[in-house]
């Protein structure tokens, strides 16, 4: 889409990298931020239209891919880390 932007956002903790992708107007300007998470099994792909059209409709929108989320992930740990703390370490950086 031409009014938006992307780039990839990596969250460092401890051992474990989240890797996700942020959408963005191409104004400038700020806008009420999503965070987007896919579902099990997928990965930012997944989402990546969604976080499109709500990037062109005035939001930032970050999207990531959880630890061990789903096999096509780019993130770093297992299955076994995904928590609450993850949405913490989100949190922390916005």
């Amino acid at each position: 889409m031409p009014d938006t932007k992307v780039k990839t956002v990596n969250i460092q903790r401890k051992q474990t990298t989240l890797v996700g992708q942020l959408y963005y107007h191409a104004d400038g300007r700020q806008h009420p931020t999503i965070i987007f998470c896919p579902g099990l099994g997928e990965d930012v792909s997944f989402v990546a239209g969604y976080a499109q059209q709500l990037a062109a409709s005035g939001y930032t929108v970050y999207t990531f891919d959880f630890s061990g989320g789903s096999i096509t992930g780019w993130s770093t740990g297992s299955t076994l880390e995904m928590s609450i703390l993850q949405k913490q370490m989100i949190c922390d950086v916005l």
